[in-house]
C-alpha cells in the first residue's frame, strides 16, 4: 500500500513515512480505501464503487442499504420456509409407508452421496434458477452400482416431477437439515449410509 501511496502523491518513501506523522492525508488513504481501490484509480482515474453512489446524499444511501436488507431478510424467511416445507414433502414421497420406505431407500443414499459431491464443489455458482437442472445433471452423472440404475431412474423421475427450481436450491443448500428427519434411513438415525 504505501508504493502505491506514494506514487499517488508523488513522493519518496522517506516523505512517506515523513507525511505519515505530520500530514492527515496518509492515514486517511489508508483508513478509507484499499489497496485495490487506489490502484483502479491510478490505472483508470476513478473508483468504480464511489461512482455508483457519489450522486447519493448521506439519507439516500442508507434507504438503498436499508432496502437491500430488507429484501436479503425476506429471501432467508422464503428459503428458510422452502426448507421445512421441502422436509415435509420429502417425507410424504418417499416414506409414506414401510414399503415406500424400502423402495426409495438406494435412491436416498444416491440423493444423499450426490448432494455431499455437489456441496463439495469450491466453483459451484448456484442460483435458485438453476438450481433444478444442477440437480438432475450430478445424479445423470453419478456413479451407481449397475444393480440399482433403475433407483437413479425413479430419483430423476420424483425430481423433474415434484420439485420446484427453490426446492432443488434448497435441498443442495441445506440437505442436511432437509433431510435430518427419523426414517430417512432407519428410524432416530441422521444419514447412515
Amino acid at each position: 500500500m504505501k508504493n502505491i501511496i506514494c506514487k499517488l502523491l508523488d513522493i519518496s518513501d522517506v516523505s512517506y513515512y515523513r507525511w505519515k506523522k505530520t500530514r492527515e492525508v496518509i492515514p486517511f488513504l489508508e483508513k478509507y480505501f484499499t489497496k485495490n481501490e487506489l490502484e483502479e484509480y491510478l490505472d483508470t482515474g476513478k473508483i468504480e464503487k464511489l461512482e455508483l453512489i457519489k450522486s447519493l446524499s448521506y439519507e439516500e444511501l442508507k434507504e438503498k442499504l436499508s432496502e437491500e436488507s430488507q429484501s436479503e431478510n425476506i429471501n432467508e424467511v422464503i428459503i428458510e420456509h422452502a426448507t421445512y416445507s421441502l422436509r415435509d414433502k420429502m417425507k410424504i414421497m418417499t416414506d409414506g409407508t414401510a414399503l415406500d420406505w424400502l423402495y426409495h431407500y438406494f435412491s436416498k443414499k444416491i440423493l444423499i452421496k450426490v448432494l455431499e459431491n455437489i456441496s463439495n464443489e469450491d466453483n459451484l455458482n448456484n442460483s435458485i434458477m438453476g438450481s433444478k437442472e444442477i440437480l438432475l445433471d450430478a445424479i445423470q452423472k453419478a456413479t451407481v452400482p449397475k444393480a440399482i440404475e433403475g433407483k437413479r431412474e425413479v430419483l430423476l423421475i420424483r425430481i423433474k416431477e415434484r420439485l420446484s427450481n427453490l426446492e432443488c436450491y434448497v435441498l443442495i443448500n441445506r440437505y442436511e437439515e432437509v433431510l435430518n428427519y427419523d426414517n430417512f434411513f432407519q428410524i432416530g438415525s441422521k444419514f447412515k449410509k
